[in-house]
């Protein structure tokens, strides 16, 4: 049985962008790993390296990723526990997220990408390697904002 993504964060896009926000403080002063968004998953000798959606998908795991796992997304997905579709899907999103697109998040929990409403919090941030801590404030907002609307 695989771990199921949309489970895991109570079927709520806040909470997947809580669990990206976790992730990046978590591995941010991890000397076995580099956040680099230019990359879904590398390595070089022991240190890996992974965007928002890799910091993410670990902390929503609870497991670290390994240099023999993390290049390979079907191996990230196997070596994780989740189900290879979803997860590379759910990659995607959060790699559009991180960049303050978020009606493909919308349409990764929903059937509809979320129209006049999902619009309002669209490209508040771009969160890149260099500038991510600044603008995680803003996620955060958006964050609480959409908790109080329910989501």
């Amino acid at each position: 049985m695989s771990l199921d993504i949309k489970e895991l964060t109570n079927n709520r896009p806040s909470e997947a962008l809580e669990a990206m926000v976790r992730g990046l403080y978590k591995y941010k002063d991890n000397p076995k790993f580099i956040i680099k968004v230019s990359t879904y998953g590398d390595a070089e000798g022991s240190i890996c390296y992974g965007c928002m959606a890799t910091c993410t998908i670990q902390e929503l795991a609870n497991k670290d990723l390994l240099p023999e796992n993390i290049i390979n997304g079907y191996d990230r997905a196997n070596y994780l526990g989740f189900d290879s579709d979803q997860l590379r899907d759910f990659e995607w999103v959060i790699d559009d997220a991180r960049s303050g697109k978020l009606a493909p998040l919308w349409l990764f929990y929903f059937s509809h990408d979320g129209g006049e409403f999902i619009s309002q919090f669209e490209s508040r941030w771009y969160m890149r390697t260099c500038n991510w801590e600044d603008e995680i404030p803003k996620v955060k907002r958006v964050i609480k904002e959409l908790k109080e609307a329910g989501y």
